[in-house]
């Protein structure tokens, strides 16, 4: 067994004299590198030893390096199977994630089966069937007249019980967002809540 460890161990070291050279010009570069300084700022005896030590993990680095590419190479069709595997099954655990498991999925059920909001969510959805393209809302109050420079979605105050509030609590879990300009409250709508209305 000890016989076996030690005749593996020097396989490392079996390269050829350019190699060698290569090997020990990184290990003084990387002592340099590390220490800030040359190995043999410590003195010939301790730089020789401190040089040795490094010449010695690049050789392992070296030779286990050429080990794996080599495995690599040789089996790269497995290898990448294997990883495309693993890249796929991460992909659908994600999807299955966000769309089942996630606190956003979580909000959008909870706020999609709350019956205070039903009737807001029903003409949001009956709008965006009427124009898909639109992302805007005004809130008004029935009585209030307003330049809007063309046809908008409104939803009046008259008509939904608690509408502020109701809004305010869309906009704290990122639905909508404030996008006022003037007097009269102006808000736009998310693709994820209109994907969602739309279903």
């Amino acid at each position: 067994m000890i016989k076996y460890f030690i005749k593996e161990q020097l396989q490392v070291f079996q390269m050829g004299w350019i190699e060698y050279i290569l090997v020990a010009a990184i290990a003084y570069l990387v002592v340099g590198l590390i220490m800030r300084v040359s190995p043999f700022s410590y003195g010939k005896i301790g730089g020789t030893i401190l040089w040795g030590i490094m010449v010695i993990i690049v050789s392992y680095i070296d030779y286990y390096c050429k080990t794996i590419l080599s495995f690599i190479f040789n089996n790269w069709i497995s290898i990448l199977s294997i990883l495309g595997s693993f890249g796929l099954f991460s992909w659908i655990s994600k999807l299955i994630y966000d769309k089942f498991f996630s606190t956003k999925a979580k909000t959008l059920r909870k706020i999609f089966s709350d019956d205070g909001l039903r009737k807001l969510l029903k003409e949001m959805k009956k709008d965006l069937i009427r124009d898909e393209y639109n992302r805007e809302f005004y809130l008004m109050e029935k009585g209030w007249h307003f330049n809007f420079g063309g046809e908008r979605t409104v939803y009046y105050y008259e008509d939904h019980d608690n509408l502020k509030n109701k809004i305010k609590y869309l906009e704290n879990n990122g639905l909508i967002y404030d996008v006022t300009e003037g007097n009269v409250k102006k808000y736009r709508m998310t693709e994820i809540f209109i994907k969602k209305l739309k279903k």
